[in-house]
């Protein structure tokens, strides 16, 4: 069994990975506008740069499964191009220089930040800009690698004024981080078609957030994590216990949010 947590801080976008049945977890590391794509081998701490696009604004990032049949990816790797208004995937296995296939460029969507996968394999964007809220590539983790050139996704709910991070609760809900708004939306499952505020701080405008996920044990206790933008001096862990939520959390147990040092890597790893 495997525990897997993922991250997603501002500027420096982190995720992991647990290959359970082939060893080590890796961490996938984007730069922003540096375009550079990092992996790290967590047993080995060795880090390898298989992703450099020049002119690219790499930013969230999704792991999500190959359902192709008969596939030789086990995986792929989704990230947003940002300002360049692009998805891109690669097979983290392939010989390196990687050159990611563009799944996505320039259409009705403008400026997303990916991202999540769902149950039935459709990739979940937000957008940076009013009003373009969240999008769905339905069936994406199904198109070969290589043949996703021309996908088109469909915009599922048109809130927010400026979305960023997107996290996914276990329960299946969506939540997006409206930083110009200083809220964490939620967005029910399935349908994703409408939102609520799930959390307003006045304390953290938020940036980013990720969702983290206990797959063991049956009573998860996920917790959302915010980036503060004030000159990136501190990130804070928020559970799901905050005061406003304290009803709807109980069955995940009481905690107090949690301030660490931007400098300080915030890396969770998969463990079996």
């Amino acid at each position: 069994m495997c525990r897997l947590y993922w991250l997603t801080p501002i500027f420096v976008f982190v995720c992991s990975l647990g290959l359970c049945a082939q060893g080590a977890p890796q961490i996938f590391v984007s730069t922003g506008t540096a375009g550079k794509i990092y992996s790290i081998n967590t047993s080995t701490g060795i880090a390898s740069l298989p992703v450099s696009t020049q002119g690219a604004d790499y930013e969230g990032m999704v792991v999500a499964p190959d359902n192709v049949p008969g596939t030789s990816h086990p995986y792929l790797v989704y990230a947003c191009d940002s300002n360049n208004s692009r998805v891109v995937r690669f097979d983290p296995a392939a010989a390196v220089p990687i050159t990611p296939e563009v799944v996505y460029s320039n259409g009705a969507l403008q400026h997303p930040q990916c991202g999540r996968i769902t149950f039935t394999g459709d990739l979940v964007v937000s957008s940076k800009d009013s009003g373009s809220g969240w999008w769905m590539f339905p069936g994406i983790t199904a198109v070969e690698l290589g043949s996703g050139g021309s996908l088109a996704p469909i915009q599922l709910h048109g809130a927010g004024s400026s979305d960023q991070g997107i996290a996914q609760k276990n329960t299946g809900d969506l939540l997006i981080v409206d930083n110009a708004s200083n809220v964490v939306l939620r967005s029910p499952s399935t349908s994703f078609g409408s939102s609520v505020n799930f959390i307003t701080s006045k304390e953290v405008k938020t940036s980013s957030t990720s969702m983290r996920r206990d797959k063991v044990r049956q009573s998860a206790r996920p917790s959302l994590v915010m980036t503060s933008r004030f000159s990136c001096k501190c990130r804070w862990t928020i559970p799901f216990t905050l005061p406003s939520r304290a009803r709807e959390a109980d069955r995940y147990g009481r905690s107090t949010a949690t301030r660490v040092n931007c400098s300080t890597a915030l890396l969770f790893r998969s463990q079996r």
